[in-house]
């Protein structure tokens, strides 16, 4: 999976102080054991990669306590990003690799070599590597 996610929370994500990453989505039953961080503007690359312990749907209340049980996020921002929803995704995060150098998502030519997701996208994370180094060539 490659997974959007803004610099403060990617970052803590990759510090090991945000154990959960959270999606307004549900992630198909089949969901994937491993995740590309892409850190969103103003980095625009993947910056790390973690892997995904479990993956649960649950209740807001639920998202909240696990929220401030393991992660800097507060009850508060956790029910703005899930304001109109019931429940949501939780993906309780195992281990953290953080890159040392940012794999950019743009070619030699400026262009994007591969569009990055809003959210998420399902991916093979060998095969988009490979195709990704093949497009920036």
């Amino acid at each position: 999976m490659l997974i959007a996610i803004q610099k403060p929370h990617s970052q803590a994500i990759l510090c090991r102080n945000k154990e959960v990453e959270f999606r307004r989505t549900r992630l198909r039953a089949d969901h994937p054991d491993i995740a590309l961080i892409y850190e969103t503007s103003p980095t625009q690359a993947i910056v790390g990669a973690f892997g995904i312990d479990s993956v649960e749907w649950l209740p807001l209340d639920e998202l909240q306590t696990l929220a401030q049980e393991r992660t800097p996020s507060t009850k508060a921002s956790i029910a703005d990003y899930f304001e109109g929803k019931q429940a949501g995704t939780a993906i309780v995060i195992d281990e953290v690799l953080s890159f040392d150098s940012p794999i950019s998502l743009h070619g030699a030519d400026g262009e994007w070599a591969f569009t990055p997701p809003q959210s998420f996208q399902y991916i093979d994370v060998h095969d988009f590597l490979n195709e990704l180094e093949l497009n920036r060539a």
